[in-house]
This record gives structure tokens, sequence and C-alpha cells, in this order.
């Protein structure tokens, strides 16, 4: 679905010389109005860009015409010339599993639909297409070949679900293995632990976790046989039931792969 679906946008993209590898790097969007709604969500890393805080400021009011994104180029810590050139040049990137100085989120309405929808509705649609947006920023990370899905059930609250998923994604070894097609579980089991017991009580002997549908771990110890998980596919799912609770929740990461070491170590910024 193209950004320009909503009535009253206009996009366009050109390549400017950003990246060093081919491709559109450079996007302005257009609203025609007759409404000029703007919403942010920024980022709360506190060594934020310049474009960052720029566009705090620029869209305090509500009000915009147009949003410049650029990839590539994070433009942050740049002292003042950062905020001179944010008059010009409203650069915005996503980072990877870091916390960004620069992760940005714009909404703008244009009016020229005429369709008011309610506030359950709105929020509905904007949850889904900001789910939808998120998993295509894991699929764009570098070098990644794998799309994981980390799944826990049984929390005792959303929250402790989130730590526990959250622990999970962040583990260079489970990431590691993930990239080498390895369902090595003990190194999930080994990332839980991590979580402190006040964050996300459980009892490590009634921990489950699945691959790909296949429960390789039960009750803490040795499930079904791990060769019977394919993790070939783009796609992998990691489904940890800890057996505390009724809370779910899920959180989106990717692998780590010799391609992403080789493209973050052979440039300096």
């Amino acid at each position: 679905m193209s950004v320009t679906y909503p009535l009253g946008f206009r996009a366009g993209g050109i390549q400017a010389g950003l990246r060093t590898t081919p491709g559109l790097d450079l996007a302005l969007i257009v609203n025609d109005g007759p409404a000029d709604v703007v919403a942010g969500v920024f980022t709360t890393n506190r060594v934020c860009a310049a474009p960052v805080q720029w566009s705090r400021h620029a869209t305090a009011d509500h009000k915009a015409r147009a949003v410049i994104v650029n990839a590539a180029v994070a433009n942050a810590c740049t002292g003042i010339d950062g905020f001179a050139d944010c008059d010009i040049t409203f650069s915005r990137v996503d980072s990877d599993a870091c916390m960004s100085t620069n992760d940005t989120v714009v909404a703008m309405a244009s009016g020229a639909s005429g369709i008011s929808l309610t506030g359950d509705e709105l929020t509905d649609a904007l949850t889904e297409l900001c789910a939808i947006l998120a998993r295509q920023l894991v699929a764009d990370a570098e070098g990644s070949h794998h799309d994981v899905k980390v799944t826990v059930t049984g929390a005792i609250s959303t929250e402790a679900a989130v730590a526990v998923a959250r622990e999970v994604t962040r583990s260079n070894l489970v990431k590691t293995a993930i990239a080498g097609n390895d369902p090595n579980w003990g190194r999930i089991l080994a990332a839980i632990g991590c979580v402190p017991e006040n964050v996300a009580p459980f009892d490590p002997d009634q921990v489950d976790v699945s691959i790909n549908d296949i429960q390789i771990c039960k009750a803490g110890g040795i499930g079904e046989d791990r060769n019977l998980v394919d993790m070939r596919p783009r796609e992998v799912h990691i489904d940890i039931e800890l057996h505390a609770g009724d809370a779910e929740a899920a959180v989106w990461t990717n692998d780590l792969t010799h391609q992403y070491v080789e493209e973050n170590s052979a440039y300096t910024s």
C-alpha cells in the first residue's frame, strides 16, 4: 500500500547519494489538506539528534504540511550546526536494536476524504499500521537473514511478558544461533533467566519453549527432537510459556549475522 493511499497526500523519493549503495534515500511527503493535523512520537534517548529536537518543537502545535525523511544518515551529535541544518533538511532515520538517537513516528491527517472515525477505530487502525511498519523495519535490518517473533505467554503481567521477550530478543547468543539455523533452546532459557525475579517471577522448571511450533523445551528440560525444527524460512517464531499467569506479549527482532558485523565495522561515522 502506497503512502499516498489516503486522500490528500503526495509523495516522492530520490537517490540523493546518502547511502553507500544504490537506492532511494530521500523522501518528501506533502499534505495538500484541507486539514494539516500532525502528531509525533520520538525517541526517549537523551542523546537525541537535532532533527528530533527540532521536530518536537515543530509539531508542538499539531500542524504540518510536509515531512522530509532521509535514510542512512542519523545527523546526531552535530552540535549547533545540527540545528541550523535542520531548518533545511528535516532529516529522519530509524536504527536497529540499540536505542536510536533518531527514532521518530509522525502521523498526518489531510481531511480530504471527509471520513470521520471514532477514537477506537483510529486507535485500532494506527495500532495495526504501526505493527506492520515495525515488522518491515525488522525485515530491513542490516545483513539479517531471519525475522524473529518472540511471544511470551503465561506471565504475571504484560510488563513481565515484555521484559522476558526483550531479554531474549537482545541476546547476542540467541540471535547468532538463529543466524546459524540452530534451535538452541538453552540460550533462550539463559536469556529468560537474566530477567530479575521481581520483574517477571516464574519457575524455571515449568518453562516451555517452542520454535516454529516444535516444543523443544518442556518443563525446563528436553522436549521434542530439535532436528524437527526447520529454521530455513525467513520468519522464525519463538514461543515461551512461563506458566506463571495469564498475560502475554510479543516482540520482533532479527538475527545477528556476519553481514551485520561487516556492514557496521566497514565504515565510521
